[in-house]
């Protein structure tokens, strides 16, 4: 029997014939999602384990991860467990083969074998390494995967993500958090396997690859534990009605009170060199996550080490009378969001243990435990770098938790500001003490020092002023390489901070103190530092608001250094500035200028700025005009003036090809590259 019906125009033919040929493809599609269809398929048919549907699912997920990016949970979840499952598999295999290597004779008695027996040993490592290395990709995809978390939900602000998230798809929700309590559980075993120097088999594969190996778990690791769900699921009170949850509320308090425990043990004596890339790491943000989580135990005894002392306020109040700027400030703008009592499930740890009533035994032991062992904190006192990866990741936290959706950069303008940080008692005891130990070693800012000011300046913007005058005021002038490097450092913190969606006023940088640092730097006139600076000031235009570029591009470059810059002895910084004047301050519709009615909120400025600019202009072709033949010894005005202004208008072409073409502002690039990119080969 024909499937195409009879009497059918040509035209419909032909629309039956797609309508045939795709489906099988749509029904494919249906099945290795999240649908009902699928969960028919897996649990009545058991096809969803055919390799002909684990084909079509990698194709299928190779599409929507490019573009749908994953922002919906119910697809994420999906894909995120069946990634679960599959290390879970691979992670059990691996541990059984590793026991059943541990009971090997061949390695048990290691040191004295025959030949042959070391050649069996050493097949027996391979095999073994090459497992190994088989799980890590897995584990690197479900690390990007859990490190996700800009899901869609709902249209701009919302209560709370995961716990909207959970009243939409419960059962993708509960799903995730049962695979990731596994995964927690069997890495952190894993892990403490590992660091039992006594395991015959990991002794085998040597320090080196174990602890390689340890690095990619210990990272996996923290991704598992900083994920929403769990602080979300634990604080869920309507969970309690289900037996299933209860049990899962169990273990998910036995591995958050387990790990702690081993963390501080691990942190009690000193930790070897080589394993602080990663063991160091884990137990320092891991600790960031107790001070929260195990408020009245892990977080009193941290605000402990930093309290407040008259010693300590009076060098703050030195501090601020030094450098000129505010520690502590009011929200004038009214604008502050209180992070705590908007419910975010990572803070109502507390509030959740204190319902719970009676602890079970050995949950009161080891919350015993962490509470009288508190030699871990001496960390705190003989490292400070410690101190500075924690600050960070404690910072990052509360900044990943705020209740709105990441928006585009010219709506989250001093998003930082937002949080009212002295709702959290820790915040300026460890504030305080992050900025006398930046006062009092200037030369070490870097490393983690550095990231904790960037994270810092994210939340309060008017801290930047702070940490730009320490370094400078710390920089010898006499030497162009100290000078690059502070720049270095300084470009380093701004773009990072850029990235994070500060926008500095006039009230949080001082631009007359860094227009005194320009200063400087151009009456050294070492040409690599002008041209950083200059470099500095073209990418990160936009991090100014407009009183800060009236201050530093309208009053100080185009005014005061025009000259000097634009007619300079060195091509490269005449092309830079060059570059600065076409896409930055000379960047405008030129009908704003002929039809003014046309302007909207803040073309007035951008109009300031391309007029001051075309007026500058205008003077030097006066100049270049001015020029005889006969002068031979002109001055370095007339003698750069047309040489200049050629290069100017070659980056004038340049701009008007980009506005044709559209796309990012195009990166600074010296003329003598351009030339040397389109000079034609030379003959053979």
């Amino acid at each position: 029997m024909s499937m195409i019906p009879e009497g059918m125009s040509e035209a419909l033919l032909n629309s039956w014939r797609y309508v045939m040929l795709l489906a099988p493809v749509g029904f494919c599609w249906l099945l290795t999602g999240t649908s009902l269809p699928r969960r028919i398929v897996s649990d009545v048919f058991g096809l969803d384990s055919s390799p002909l549907f684990g084909m079509f699912r990698r194709m299928k997920d190779a599409i929507l991860n490019q573009k749908r990016e994953y922002k919906d949970y119910a697809y994420w979840a999906d894909t995120t467990q069946r990634r679960c499952e599959e290390v879970l598999k691979a992670l059990n295999s691996s541990r059984e083969a590793s026991i059943v290597a541990n009971s090997t004779p061949l390695v048990e008695s290691s040191d004295s074998l025959s030949v042959e027996q070391k050649e069996a040993l050493d097949k027996l490592k391979k095999d073994r390494l090459n497992s190994l290395r088989e799980i890590e990709p897995l584990l690197n995809f479900l690390d990007e995967l859990l490190n996700f978390d800009s899901f869609i939900v709902g249209e701009e602000d919302y209560e709370e993500r995961f716990r909207s998230i959970r009243s939409i798809y419960p059962n993708e929700f509960n799903g995730i958090v049962e695979k990731l309590l596994r995964l927690w559980d069997l890495l952190f075993n894993i892990v403490k396997e590992i660091e039992e120097e006594d395991k015959p088999f990991w002794k085998l594969l040597g320090p080196f690859v174990s602890k390689s190996i340890e690095e990619t778990y210990l990272r996996l690791l923290t991704s598992i534990t900083k994920r929403g769900e769990l602080d979300s699921f634990f604080n869920y009170e309507k969970r309690q009605e289900e037996e299933k949850a209860k049990e899962m509320e169990k273990k998910l308090l036995e591995l958050v009170l387990n790990t702690q425990v081993w963390v501080q043990t691990k942190m009690q004596n000193p930790i070897p060199y080589f394993q602080r890339s990663a063991l160091h790491l884990f137990c320092i943000k891991y600790l960031a996550l107790s001070y929260f989580r195990l408020s009245d135990e892990v977080g009193a005894i941290i605000n402990e080490i930093f309290e407040e002392s008259e010693e300590r306020r009076n060098l703050i109040k030195e501090l601020e009378s030094k450098y000129e700027f505010e520690f502590k400030r009011e929200n004038k703008e009214n604008e502050s969001e209180n992070i705590q009592r908007s419910c975010d499930s990572l803070f109502l740890w507390k509030e959740t243990m204190d319902k719970r009533g009676e602890r079970e035994e050995n949950e009161e032991k080891m919350m015993e435990t962490i509470k009288s062992d508190a030699r871990w904190t001496q960390s705190f006192v003989d490292d400070n770098n410690f101190f500075f990866i924690f600050f960070k990741e404690w910072m990052q936290l509360i900044l990943s938790r705020k209740t709105q959706l990441k928006k585009k950069k010219a709506e989250r303008k001093k998003e930082g500001n937002r949080i009212e940080w002295e709702s959290f008692e820790g915040y300026y005891r460890m504030l305080g003490h992050l900025l006398v130990i930046t006062s009092k070693q200037p030369e070490k800012i870097g490393g983690f020092l550095s990231d904790c000011v960037i994270a810092s300046v994210t939340t309060r913007p008017g801290l930047f002023s702070f940490y730009s005058k320490v370094l400078f005021l710390n920089t010898p002038t006499d030497r162009f390489i100290t000078v690059l490097d502070a720049l270095s450092k300084f470009e380093t913190w701004i773009n990072a901070i850029d990235s994070n969606g500060v926008v500095f006023s006039d009230r949080d940088f001082d631009s007359n103190f860094f227009i005194r640092v320009l200063n400087v730097m151009y009456d050294f006139d070492h040409h690599q530092v002008v041209g950083k600076s200059l470099s500095i000031l073209y990418s990160r235009f936009d991090i100014f608001e407009e009183e800060v570029q009236q201050k530093i591009f309208i009053e100080y470059l185009l005014e005061d250094k025009f000259d000097y810059l634009f007619l300079h002895w060195d091509e490269a910084v005449r092309n830079s500035f060059q570059q600065i004047l076409v896409f930055k301050t000379g960047r405008i519709n030129r009908s704003l200028i002929t039809h003014p009615k046309e302007k909207s909120e803040g073309d007035e400025f951008k109009t300031k700025l391309y007029n001051k600019t075309e007026d500058q202009l205008e003077r030097i072709k006066a100049i270049a005009h001015d020029i005889s033949p006969e002068d031979r010894f002109p001055d370095t005005k007339k003698l750069y003036a047309s040489r200049s202004l050629e290069e100017y208008n070659f980056y004038l072409s340049r701009f008007e090809s980009w506005k044709v073409s559209g796309g990012k502002i195009p990166r600074m690039v010296p003329l003598s590259f351009i030339r040397a990119a389109t000079k034609p080969n030379p003959p053979s």
